[in-house]
């Protein structure tokens, strides 16, 4: 077995010491102890749940345990490498894309359902614990010892396996990532804690040294610093800490000052409440990764929802509040998909530690029958006012917000989030007139060419491309923030996406649905430009407009392009949403590709409509309006000078420099 951390050496007070573990509360005491499961059904409102919970829990005492012959394979090679679709499982060995039919067999495909089923029987453990503790009736708990002994036989022939079927550091057994064995193991442990009491010592004594303790080590020799895995993997081993009463493992998982949860929470969690790697599915990801470890913390009368380590823990559920779009939906920024903080079964559990009102707001959208709001026991919501943000600008993770009543404005600028990150400084995502207009594609499965191929490129986003080539990662900086009566605005650089260039933007939303920018590039040297738009329109009606048929290189991000047109002139086209894109070019030439991206799928198509010069220095003026609002822009000297006239016989006047600008 490795090495354990000395406690002697961590940078911040140990929370693991003799006197908490000497006063570890009986089991069960991982998921949730004896008093509050007892509370949890008492609860009539939880009845629904609870009547669910023994259903299934009767079927799967029925259901022979028939573990995999070997373990699992990552996810992400389950999708379709032409389309991006996930794959359909016929059978064992015949695995269908849904958009043509196209047939994938042998590995990894065959091996991707085994995780499954690997997590299923640990879902199936955990639930069977639970029905015991509920209801007293072993055969639940006979069932649950069946399925636990059967891995304790399996798990140590499993083989040594990676993502790429090697046997490098970071794969699992169960799974081809620790991170997996990770997922795996947490329910494992909740489910051998719920029915520790109908075991026998020897039984105990052969899951420690042939299933738990194992699985542990897998997990622990890949270290890895602050990160969503490492949270994962921080949970797997302190649950089984705690399982055994293992100071050591204990002290590893929460106190270690290179992985554990107290680094995860001080240093993952930025000072404005995102995770760090800047993409709202890992946010939650990471939420779901550190909550079992939380929870069993706090069984174990650990201090872990209080003092600065709370405060910070409370701000990653509050982060996804604030920075929702109207209606809740957060942007798919980074390696992320749509995400949302509403109905949210965590904040259950949240609400009942903090007591804060604040977190109710997302519960207000669910129907309350998960598990942790049967856990947390369901408390009446406080009654919550439809919340009115402020645009604001959050330093730590570079988003200016631009908000008016329905409507929201984003400008990234920040860090890049490290492997998650996308190379896409000054992005922007444009929500108004209940739908987003300018959105971010957001991610696919990682393996397929289009992931980085597409997705994670340049010009997938709605910012600048320099060379047809993605930015490097870099973080920008707001050069200006300033907010009015029905107006607000920001400005911001690119920082080093490429090097000696100077790339800025200033983007202003006006009244509620009225978003304008004013671009400027200043290369070190004349070159190829473009500036790529992705209005959210439809694609047949986009596909009209004139133009000659153009070719585009084989490059990442243009290769991805379909039907792609080029013409001399572009000033505005209006959608059949009634929202207009208009252009007015301060750059002469500018030459336009009208085309269609990626969206979720290479199905479905997106617009692009692509600015493209190949001056050192270039300014374009664009806006996503209401049909009939009109633009006009000119330079006086290093001034650019725009007025905005919309339907509603409202005039803006708008001043940008390279570090300020006003609006009037």
């Amino acid at each position: 077995m490795m090495p354990l951390i000395a406690i002697t050496s961590l940078q911040t007070p140990p929370l693991v010491t003799d006197a908490k573990l000497a006063a570890l509360p009986a089991h069960p005491r991982l998921l949730a102890t004896k008093a509050e499961l007892e509370a949890a059904k008492r609860k009539p409102e939880n009845k629904a749940f609870l009547d669910g919970l023994l259903a299934r829990a009767e079927t799967l005492s029925k259901k022979p345990v028939v573990l995999p012959e070997r373990g699992g394979q990552w996810p992400h090679w389950y999708a379709c490498k032409t389309h991006g679709a996930r794959l359909k499982t016929e059978s064992p060995t015949r695995h269908v894309c849904p958009v043509d039919g196209q047939v994938y067999t042998g590995w990894p495909y065959d091996d991707v359902p085994l995780l499954a089923e690997h997590n299923d029987w640990a879902s199936a453990l955990r639930d069977l614990g639970l029905a015991y503790q509920l209801s007293g009736e072993r055969r639940y708990a006979q069932k649950a010892r069946e399925i636990l002994l059967a891995y304790a036989v399996k798990y140590p022939g499993y083989a040594y396996h990676d993502k790429d079927g090697k046997t490098g550091t970071g794969g699992g057994k169960v799974g081809p990532q620790t991170l997996d064995e990770a997922v795996w193991l947490i329910p494992m442990a909740q489910g051998a804690d719920l029915v520790w009491e109908t075991l026998s010592e020897s039984e105990r004594a052969t899951l420690k040294t042939d299933l738990f303790f194992p699985a542990a080590e897998v997990i622990r020799k890949h270290k890895m610093g602050v990160h969503n895995i490492q949270c994962w993997k921080n949970s797997a081993v302190g649950l089984v800490a705690l399982l055994y009463g293992d100071k050591a493992l204990l002290a590893e998982a929460i106190d270690d000052p290179e992985r554990g949860l107290q680094r995860q929470l001080r240093e993952g969690i930025t000072d404005d409440g995102p995770w760090y790697e800047g993409a709202w599915s890992y946010h939650f990801y990471t939420m779901s990764a550190l909550a079992p470890l939380m929870e069993a913390g706090y069984h174990a009368g650990l201090p872990l929802y209080s003092g600065t380590l709370g405060e910070r823990y409370k701000k990653l559920y509050l982060a996804a509040i604030r920075m929702a779009l109207p209606g809740g939906q957060l942007p798919a920024f980074n390696d992320s998909n749509a995400a949302t903080a509403m109905s949210n079964p965590l904040y259950e559990t949240a609400f009942v530690r903090f007591q804060d009102p604040q977190l109710a707001l997302p519960l207000t959208t669910s129907p309350r029958k998960t598990l942790p709001a049967f856990l947390a026991g369901a408390p009446p919501l406080p009654a919550t006012a439809s919340q009115t943000l402020p645009s604001e600008v959050f330093a730590a993770v570079g988003y200016a917000y631009l908000r008016a009543p329905g409507a929201t404005l984003i400008l990234k600028y920040g860090p890049h989030g490290g492997g998650h990150g996308h190379a896409d400084k000054l992005n922007t995502v444009f929500f108004a007139g209940g739908k987003t207009l300018l959105d971010d594609p957001g991610t696919s499965v990682y393996g397929i060419p289009a992931h980085l191929g597409w997705y994670k490129t340049t010009l997938a986003h709605n910012t600048f491309v320099q060379a047809e080539t993605n930015q490097a990662p870099a973080t920008g900086r707001l050069l200006d923030f300033k907010t009015g009566t029905g107006w607000a605005a920001a400005l911001a650089d690119a920082g080093a996406a490429y090097e000696g260039t100077t790339l800025q933007r200033a983007a202003f939303l006006l009244g509620s649905d009225t978003a304008v920018f004013v671009d400027h590039a200043e290369q070190k040297a004349p070159g190829l430009l473009d500036l790529a738009i992705h209005p959210s329109f439809e694609p047949k009606s986009w596909l009209m407009q004139p133009g000659d048929v153009q070719s585009l290189p084989d490059k990442p991000g243009y290769r991805y392009l379909q039907a792609a047109k080029q013409t001399s002139s572009f000033s505005s086209y209006t959608d059949s949403s009634g929202f207009a894109l208009s252009l007015v070019p301060l750059t002469t030439p500018t030459r336009y590709v009208i085309a269609t991206g990626m969206g979720k799928s290479s199905e479905d198509r997106v617009p692009i409509l692509l600015a493209r010069t190949v001056e050192k220095s270039a300014r374009w003026v664009w806006a996503i309006a209401p049909r009939g609002t009109t633009l006009t822009a000119r330079t006086r000297g290093e001034e650019v000078l725009v007025e905005v006239n919309t339907p509603g016989k409202r005039s803006w006047q708008l001043r940008v420099t390279a570090t300020t600008l006003d609006v009037k």
